[in-house]
């Protein structure tokens, strides 16, 4: 076996070392296939009906959409401030239809919940 024999044998394995941790250290980023095509979805924006708050959501809602709490802490008397909630659902507010799947009411978004 000849000094560039040996080369040879150091380079392959040194590749086969820095894929194979390519590959692991992948895993780490993505997850999961839909992260590996769009990105981690942290960085994604949430569409309609899609919640943000917490780690591993998306941390803004997608443009037009708004992040609604569903804690129902104003006793319906919308001049008491609402608590601070950790999950937020985007919603279209100002669309006009009162869409209380998606937290929706009448202190949060009184455009389109007038009752």
């Amino acid at each position: 076996m000849g000094k560039n024999d040996r080369i040879y044998e150091i380079l392959v394995v040194a590749m086969l070392f820095l894929l194979i941790f390519g590959l692991a250290s992948g895993l780490f980023i993505f997850t999961t296939f839909s992260d590996f095509v769009y990105g981690p979805v942290e960085h994604r924006c949430a569409g309609e009906g899609e919640k943000i708050g917490e780690y591993g959501l998306p941390r803004t809602c997608c443009a037009n959409l708004t992040p609604l709490s569903g804690i129902g802490g104003y006793e319906w008397d919308c001049t008491v401030p609402m608590p601070t909630a950790a999950l937020y659902t985007c919603a279209d507010c100002g669309n006009g239809v009162c869409d209380i799947e998606n937290n929706e009411n009448k202190c949060n978004c009184p455009q389109d919940c007038l009752i």
